[in-house]
Parts: C-alpha cells; sequence; structure tokens
C-alpha cells in the first residue's frame, strides 16, 4: 500500500499542476495553435489506461515487492516534481496542446536544459511507476510503447511550430539537448 500511496501523491501533485498552469493574460493572444496533437494525447492516453487496467497479482511482502514498491515511490514522486518544475518553468506558456502565444519565448532553463519535452519525461515515469506500483506485467512495456508513439506524435507537431518560430534558435536548442530521455540524443526527433 505504500507504493499505492506514493503514486497517489504523485498523481495528484501532476493533476494539480497541470490544472493551475498559468494560462496567458489577455495580452498574450495565441498566434498558432494545432489540434493534430489530440492524436498524440489518445495514444498517452491508451498507454495510461493500459497500465492502469492490466489485472496483475499484488506485489506481495517478498523482497521484491517491496523493492518494486520502493521503485514506484521515488520514480512516482521524482518525475511529479520533473513535471510540476517544467510547468513552472512554463509559466505562462504552458499549454496541452501546442500553441505560441505573442509573447513566446523559447525556454530551454530548468528541466528544458535536460530534456527538450520534459512534461513527456514526468508522465513517462509516472506511467512506468504505476506499473511497478501494482506489480510487473508485460502491460508495462506495451504501455511505454503506445505512450511514446503519443509522445512522437506530439513531439514533431511541437517542434515544427517552434523551429517555424525560432528558426536557427530551437535548431541549435535541438541539436544540444535530447527530446525525452536525458543523455540520449534522439528519440522522436
Amino acid at each position: 500500500m505504500v507504493s499505492v500511496g506514493g503514486l497517489m501523491i504523485g498523481w495528484l501533485t501532476v493533476g494539480i499542476a497541470m490544472v493551475r498552469g498559468r494560462r496567458p493574460s489577455q495580452q498574450a493572444r495565441t498566434r498558432h495553435r494545432n489540434r493534430t496533437a489530440l492524436l498524440g494525447i489518445v495514444l498517452q492516453g491508451a498507454g495510461m489506461e493500459l497500465v492502469f487496467g492490466w489485472r496483475r497479482p499484488p506485489l506481495g511482502q517478498s523482497t521484491l515487492g517491496w523493492s518494486l514498491a520502493a521503485l514506484s515511490v521515488v520514480t512516482a514522486l521524482a518525475a511529479a516534481i520533473f513535471v510540476l518544475s517544467a510547468i513552472r518553468t512554463l509559466g505562462r506558456q504552458w499549454s496541452l496542446l501546442p500553441r505560441v502565444i505573442d509573447v513566446h519565448v523559447l525556454v530551454a532553463d530548468g528541466p528544458y536544459a535536460v530534456v527538450r519535452h520534459p512534461i513527456y519525461t514526468g508522465l513517462l515515469g509516472m506511467l512506468i511507476a504505476t506499473g511497478l506500483a501494482l506489480g510487473w506485467s508485460l502491460a508495462i512495456p506495451a504501455a511505454v510503447v503506445l505512450y511514446l508513439a503519443g509522445a512522437a506524435v506530439r513531439i514533431r507537431i511541437e517542434e515544427a511550430l517552434l523551429a517555424q518560430v525560432f528558426g536557427d534558435q530551437y535548431a541549435r536548442y535541438r541539436a544540444r539537448v535530447p527530446a525525452i530521455l536525458p543523455f540520449a540524443r534522439r528519440l522522436a526527433g
């Protein structure tokens, strides 16, 4: 039950961060928006549903069970903090769907200095933590594949928009910072 408690704290933190993420002021109008990213959101959601919905035996009281529980709590809390930090760093620029506002700036500090899409990184961590907390199964790798497919769709759309707006500045940032996995040069772009 410790793992489920830690997981709930992580998901609650992520949910609050996303809901309370700042919205643009009246002066900061949206210039570009792309709703095609909804396909990516659906794929990511299918991965989450798979990891949440797959029935499996509980972790139990074994050393392995306690180890997986501890790993899931640490992963969930670290992932939730990463998402919260990313949304705070974006401030008024944060949005569920890709968009550019009039006062948009290229953010490359905080978690954005580690990966270009830290919210996706954090949510991937939450997905894995959820799978571990609920007990290991083949649903976890399948859920990761679905989630990453959705992230790839969204990343392509977001990066095309950012390249259009920021040009060479974004190209240099993209060449320097990996997409989702720290230390990986390219995952989805």
